[in-house]
């Protein structure tokens, strides 16, 4: 909520959390994505991202999440839309 991940146009918006000290990962789509996408898409993504934390570290871990959920929101029909703009910030967040 601190983050407002929520606050989009239509409610696409999707947190990934890595705790890189214990491997855990999160994922946490906005109810625009959960009316879409299967149940249990977004657990399963976190637990491949955690695996490739253990193997290869957080970074990589994050590019996988980010490039997994990209390719999922497509397939589900949440493409870009030509009067898309980013309306959350892309930082690592503390």
């Amino acid at each position: 909520l601190a983050h407002s991940v929520f606050g989009t146009r239509d409610r696409t918006g999707i947190l990934v959390a890595v705790a890189a000290f214990e491997r855990r990962v999160t994922i946490l789509a906005d109810e625009g994505i959960h009316a879409v996408v299967p149940a249990g898409t977004w657990e399963q993504l976190a637990r491949e991202t955690a695996a490739t934390v253990r193997t290869s570290g957080p970074g990589a871990g994050l590019l996988q999440a980010v490039r997994r959920a990209g390719e999922l929101l497509d397939a589900h029909g949440l493409a870009r839309r030509s009067d898309d703009r980013n309306e959350l910030a892309d930082g690592v967040r503390g």
